[in-house]
């Protein structure tokens, strides 16, 4: 038994011949508890790690998680780790206290893993099942649904890393016109979809969802500035102190191109957003769509991020309930735009970055 001591945190590793355990305990109250792990990549089952990284965003098509391994590691039968693990492996890591597991992460190894001290695995979400192939093909009319229909119906495999069939989700029928697709992976055609029609691609579990920034079936989790905040980046604003300039652009059916921009009166350097929409050819709505965003940008209420601990569990689209009891004025719901999470010997934490407002409570 080798036991080292980190600061607060209790490194207790047993090897024996094939085996390595690791398990952190960290004083969040008197009472202890213990960081554990599983992660299963491909025929192996790891319940030993250094760290884990994962990083997830609708703003961002692809989840990435990084898994580091200890620097000495056997596999039965003398195998190497490089040998065993190889590139679209299915990968799970599944992360909590005293074997209360959330289900962090499901996706596909990356890249090769290199002979490299510590070993080092990197994974993607099923974004990455997009990036392999090259399609050809062109339609004189296409809707956004039957393009990703056929897209999916490419892939190598319907099932995705979560163990269910790829389905898509969009923000409505959406009439694409003449579409062409040359020498390209599906991944890049998503990105093309993001590029001229604004229309961003994102994985939650199975279902690849298109256009449609916040899915609307989220949890709402608690976060408290004294109970379970750790450290703040937020900031409250009063909406006269937010200037915005808001570009409403549309996507025609010929691909030509309409826009309006407004902004704030004597605004200096305003925030700027973008909205893309298709087929809108009439500018007096475009100002009303870009008007409507800016009065729901407009409001009192927390910017930025914070870190909190791995519990509650939360991801991208969920709902933050924030509150403070020395300010019980400012408390409010916010949509969850990216989460990073981070488990090993600094303990089990997530960096939390706030998006829009959904409701301020009476």
């Amino acid at each position: 038994m080798i036991q080292l001591r980190i600061n607060n945190y209790e490194l207790q590793k047993r090897i024996t011949n094939y085996e390595l355990r690791t398990t952190y305990h960290l004083s969040l109250t008197p009472d202890m508890y213990t960081l554990t792990s599983d992660i299963a990549i491909g025929s192996l089952d790891l319940n030993f790690i250094t760290d884990v990284e994962i990083n997830s965003t609708w703003k961002e098509m692809t989840d990435t998680c990084h898994i580091t391994l200890p620097k000495k590691i056997a596999i039965q039968n003398g195998k190497r780790l490089e040998d065993v693990i190889a590139i679209g492996d299915r990968a799970q890591v599944q992360l909590g206290w005293d074997w209360k597991l959330n289900k962090e992460f499901c996706g596909w190894v990356s890249r090769p893993v290199a002979p490299n001290i510590p070993f080092e695995i990197f994974c993607e979400d099923n974004i990455w099942l997009f990036k392999k192939g090259s399609l050809n093909m062109s339609w004189k009319q296409i809707y956004l649904d039957d393009l990703l229909a056929w897209l999916i119906a490419q892939l190598p495999s319907n099932t995705g890393a979560w163990g269910n069939p790829i389905t898509h989700q969009t923000s409505g029928q959406i009439d694409l016109g003449s579409f062409q697709i040359h020498k390209a992976t599906p991944a890049k055609v998503l990105d093309f979809l993001k590029e001229h029609y604004g229309l961003v691609s994102y994985f939650l579990d199975d279902v690849l969802y298109v256009g449609k920034v916040h899915t609307g079936s989220g949890n709402t989790v608690v976060y408290d500035f004294q109970k379970n905040i750790i450290k703040s980046n937020l900031s409250f604003r009063k909406k006269d102190e937010v200037h915005l300039k808001i570009t409403a652009q549309s996507i025609l059916a010929d691909n030509s191109q309409v826009s309006v921009t407004i902004e704030d009166n004597n605004a200096a350097d305003p925030e700027e957003h973008t909205l893309s929409f298709y087929n809108i050819k009439d500018k007096n709505t475009l100002t009303l769509l870009a008007q409507h965003a800016m009065d729901q940008l407009h409001y009192d209420g927390y910017r930025g991020n914070f870190n909190a601990f791995g519990e509650p569990f939360c991801r991208p689209s969920d709902i933050a309930n924030v509150t403070d009891e020395y300010y019980p004025e400012r408390a409010g719901d916010y949509f969850i735009d990216k989460v990073k999470t981070t488990f090993g010997q600094n303990g089990y934490k997530r960096e939390i970055e706030l998006g829009s407002i959904v409701s301020i409570p009476a």
